[in-house]
């Protein structure tokens, strides 16, 4: 990294420590709520990495110069001694050594778990860049979630790009090809391109949520990005609560779901879709659609049903 452009910001000011650990080298892997985190799929996956793993958090940003606190409001809650208590919003870092559980040489583990900011985000991206600096991160990992044209009967889907085909040493199995996405973007393409100019590579993984599903959390998507970060480190997990809590969100699913015809031939036109897609390399696989479209999708088809259906054509003429 020796002769990279130094940081613009004094950013070390809104960086608050509790522990400086010794960390060698490490990945450092980021997931944020807002825009990037459809049904809370990828900061419900790395709330469930910290327990396993289990990390520790050593160091948390600041919120007060990045969020308009009457659009992501604090939260007030009762304790039990009758004390009331405010809770802001939060950006916190975790370490796991790989070291102290047995793993002596392996790249330790870093984490970011925070929100994605209103205001200010070339100073946040700065702030995040610091840190992973100070633990020598050599692997930038952004998790993610979004809507997409994805049937909830079928595995959830995971789709990974990267800053660059060679990752570095030790991620040679990781074969990611470069995202073709162009438009509207979220910080976790903010801190890659970022990483990028320091000398770190980046790579990201994608959980894909059935946008007609309207839930505040998918365990389904959640348990696919667990699976396949553990191709990124240096320890087994243990999915099993995870996965099961999956199983029981997605049988839940098809109950709340019975009977209902119109989304059931919905469904079985994005199953269609679904499997031949499956059957392309996955660099070829499709690009998820912008939210927008998603819906006029569902709308156009839920219209068309209604216009085939006995009667629909009364309805219309209403």
């Amino acid at each position: 990294m020796a002769g990279a452009p130094p940081l613009k910001v004094p950013v070390l000011a809104i960086i608050e420590y509790t522990e400086r650990p010794s960390i060698s080298r490490s990945i450092l892997i980021t997931a944020l709520s807002g825009w990037p985190d459809a049904a809370e799929g990828a900061t419900r996956a790395v709330h469930e990495l910290v327990r396993l793993l289990p990390a520790t958090r050593f160091a948390s940003i600041d919120p007060e110069e990045f969020y308009d606190f009457g659009r992501q409001r604090p939260m007030v809650s009762n304790s039990p001694d009758g004390t009331r208590k405010i809770a802001w919003v939060t950006n916190e870092f975790f370490y796991w050594r790989s070291s102290d559980h047995g793993h002596a040489g392996d790249r330790d583990v870093v984490i970011l778990l925070g929100a994605e900011p209103h205001t200010r985000w070339r100073t946040y991206r700065d702030a995040v860049i610091e840190v992973a600096l100070e633990c020598r991160a050599e692997l930038l990992l952004v998790i993610g979630s979004l809507l997409t044209q994805a049937p909830h009967t079928r595995p959830a889907r995971v789709l990974g790009s990267a800053s660059r085909l060679d990752l570095g040493k030790g991620f040679e199995h990781i074969k990611f090809n470069p995202s073709g996405y162009e438009g509207p973007t979220s910080m976790t393409s903010v801190l890659m391109e970022a990483a990028g100019r320091r000398g770190i590579p980046s790579a990201s993984l994608w959980g894909h949520c059935p946008h007609y599903v309207q839930v505040a959390q998918n365990p389904a998507i959640s348990h696919a990005l667990l699976r396949e970060m553990q191709t990124f480190l240096p320890v087994k997990l243990d999915l099993t609560r995870i996965a099961r809590e999956a199983e029981q969100f997605n049988a839940g699913l098809a109950r709340a779901l019975e009977g209902q015809r119109d989304i059931a031939a919905y469904v079985k036109r994005l199953e269609e879709e679904y499997d031949a897609d499956a059957g392309r390399p996955r660099a070829e696989q499709n690009e998820p659609l912008d939210p927008g479209e998603l819906v006029k999708d569902l709308e156009e088809f839920l219209r068309s049903q209604r216009k085939q259906s006995p009667g629909g054509q009364g309805e219309e003429n209403r």
